[in-house]
This record gives C-alpha cells, structure tokens and sequence, in this order.
C-alpha cells in the first residue's frame, strides 16, 4: 500500500512527536503502531525497519514506569518481530522482553507491605506478547528458548488451582493463545 519512501516520510511527520513528557507521544506511538511498515523484502529493509529499530527499541529499553503508550510500542515490535522472522536480532533485548512480559501479569510477588497501583493490571495485550515470542522462537537465537522456559518456571505456582487472583486471567490467556500459536507453528512446519 505504500511506496518505498514512505517509511522515511511517516518518521519525518511523527517523530517530532515523540516526546515521553507530552500528550504527543501517545498519538506518535499510536501511529507509529497504525502505519509503519513492517513487510517489505529483505533488500528494502534499509528503506523500512531499519530507519527506526534502534531508536524505538532503545526508547522502550529506557522508558520503564509503564506509560500508556508502551502498549502499542509493543503491539508495533510484535508486529515486526512476526513479518521478519529471523532477521533482525533480538538477542540483546531477550532478557528485557521476559522481564517485562514478567511484569504485567502482576503477579504479587515481593514484600506484602509494598502496594502495587491498581490500574497496572495488565501493561500489554496477551494476544501480542504471545506473538512477540512465538516469533522469537523462529529466529537463530537459542536464548529465547531458555528465557521461555524460566518464565514458565516462574509463573508455575501461580497458576495453581489453590492460587487465585488478579493475575489468572492473563495467565489464562497466555497459556491458550501461546497452544494455539505452536499449533499455528507445528502446522506450518510440517
């Protein structure tokens, strides 16, 4: 749907909105999210992912309280982490991507003296971050496996029948849309 150019001309219009101390950001992420282009072949990715990778991944990285528009900077990198399935390296940001993927489902883990805010109940969309790491899976790196099966491990006792909470819901959601992308995954491969 759009030229080669158009990455270089969406950056030029929206990235003076990205200032993380204005009500900017969140309409630049937003778009960001709507229009960037993610699927061009390999030999245009200079043209496309490039111009903006390092950039928003470090925002990411740097930013860590949680604002309301890292919800759909993580929507974006799922969405290109999906499309590019093995040439881009995540390995860098892999422990990151777990912390993170850790702390929004809430989990009340630490001191019961330290209260957490009620309206973090779930940073970013299940259905995305079980995207963002089925397509890690795919690429060259063995780190994603390991990462993975320590989040299980993590998470385990939590999802125990005696152990109810806020946190079921998005554990439920993880385990279901995670089985349904490896059934997605083991089909395409067989």
């Amino acid at each position: 749907y759009f030229s080669e150019t158009a990455t270089q001309e969406m950056l030029d219009e929206w990235r003076p909105l990205l200032c993380p101390f204005d009500v900017t950001m969140q309409r630049a992420i937003s778009y960001f999210e709507l229009f960037l282009p993610t699927t061009l072949p390999p030999g245009l990715h200079h043209k496309g992912f490039m111009l903006w990778f390092d950039e928003l991944i470090n925002l990411w990285v740097s930013v860590q309280n949680l604002p309301s528009w890292e919800v759909h900077l993580v929507n974006l990198f799922a969405r290109l982490a999906n499309d590019n399935i093995g040439y881009i390296d995540w390995d860098p940001y892999i422990p990151k991507i777990f912390t993170r993927v850790l702390r929004s489902l809430n989990l009340p883990v630490g001191t019961g003296q330290m209260m957490v805010p009620r309206y973090i109940t779930n940073a970013y969309d299940i259905s995305h971050v079980v995207l963002w790491v089925s397509s890690l899976l795919g690429g060259p790196s063995k780190q994603t496996q390991a990462q993975l099966s320590g989040l299980f491990n993590s998470i385990t006792s939590f999802f125990h029948p005696s152990n109810h909470g806020r946190w079921l819901v998005s554990q439920s959601v993880f385990f279901i849309n995670g089985y349904k992308t490896e059934g997605t995954i083991k089909k395409l491969t067989c």
